[in-house]
């Protein structure tokens, strides 16, 4: 039951984020992001007081649904008034906030359900029901460039998918998600209790290591943007988390593993925001939002198949082998990447 309500979140926003997407781009930012809020804040304050099972489920959803609009359109905003080296700055700023919003989130929640109860804790969401009204009192409103029917906007969206850079970038994005949720969230615990016998709590400190790796790589991937080539930033981010696996794998040394650990956080922390901005950069300026809802569903969709395709291969296997194929598949993205004729989009983000 409880994998049912970790699972809602990222279900609703699989099939519902290219829909925000699409409306963002037809009637504005303003309203889209205001409502996003509000659906967010509003369905938290729901499951703090869902009287049973199925509402606190149903509210989930619709907060999955708030979430993953927010996802998106910070993106969105970034790529609507930034570009070039100052849009990468900040999608790597973007990602160091969202991975400080991680770290710190669980041990805030947590003690503010051991002061009164779990349900107080989920209604701590409520706090983007202000920054709704802010938004929608200091956004400008939407300006209408062209009128589309929505079946010519879908056929766009269409198009802009099947751009090679685009397709390649979501399936990229997919991938290295499954990674992430599947080899590291959810293969990582067993092999640490397993080979190491620690409890929950030292499990969750070693969890915790790449976030700090994450932030750091993410604050400061502007700097490394103006001096290393998006292919070379690209291919070494992902064949460092591949390599921090491996070492994760075959170590009996535990501080060993908690150094690959970090540089694992480093290679996530640079691979996320160069994809994002490689994708903003390669969307049709009509298409932005649609686009950008494309990349957070791909990424939703590894959320969740992630852990379920690691953990069938564990059936049959064991933590090191899907470890070691989790590793050899990302190696092959980013080997991908090392042929991809990526310096037409290089010329447009300059």
């Amino acid at each position: 039951m409880a994998g049912f309500l970790l699972s809602a979140i990222p279900l609703a926003g699989i099939f519902l984020t290219p829909v925000i997407g699409m409306i963002a781009d037809r009637h504005g930012r303003r309203v889209v992001i205001t409502t996003c809020l509000l659906l967010f804040g509003i369905a938290g304050l729901a499951s703090a007081i869902a009287p049973s099972y199925e509402m606190l489920l149903l509210a989930r959803m619709i907060q999955g649904v708030g979430g993953a609009g927010l996802l998106n359109l910070s993106l969105v905003l970034i790529a609507d008034h930034w570009s070039g080296t100052e849009r990468t700055t900040l999608m790597g700023r973007n990602d160091a906030a969202l991975a400080i919003g991680l770290v710190l989130m669980p041990p805030i929640s947590g003690f503010f359900a051991e002061l009164t109860s779990w349900r107080w804790s989920l209604a701590l969401v409520a706090l983007t029901i202000p920054v709704a009204l802010v938004a929608a009192l200091t956004f400008e409103p939407h300006r209408k460039l062209e009128q589309r029917s929505l079946r010519a906007h879908l056929g766009q969206m269409q198009i802009a998918a099947k751009m090679p850079v685009i397709s390649a970038t979501l399936t990229s994005g997919f991938v290295l998600f499954v990674v992430i949720f599947g080899v590291f969230l959810t293969i990582l615990p067993i092999h640490l209790d397993q080979t190491y016998g620690l409890e929950a709590g030292a499990r969750g400190a070693v969890l915790a290591a790449p976030a700090v790796g994450s932030i750091f790589a993410a604050f400061y991937f502007g700097r490394l943007s103006k001096s290393v080539s998006r292919r070379m930033i690209i291919v070494s981010s992902g064949l460092l988390i591949s390599f921090s696996i491996m070492i994760m794998r075959s170590t009996a040394t535990l501080w060993i593993l908690i150094v690959a650990a970090l540089i694992y956080g480093l290679g996530d922390g640079v691979s996320i925001p160069s994809f994002q901005d490689l994708i903003a950069t390669s969307a049709p300026p009509s298409q932005t939002a649609s686009v950008l809802a494309l990349w957070t569903s791909s990424v939703r969709l590894g959320q969740l198949v992630g852990p379920l395709a690691a953990g069938t291969l564990l059936v049959w296997t064991s933590t090191g082998v899907v470890m070691v194929i989790g590793a050899f598949v990302f190696c092959a993205v980013s080997l991908f990447w090392m042929k991809f004729p990526l310096h037409l989009n290089e010329a447009k983000s300059k």
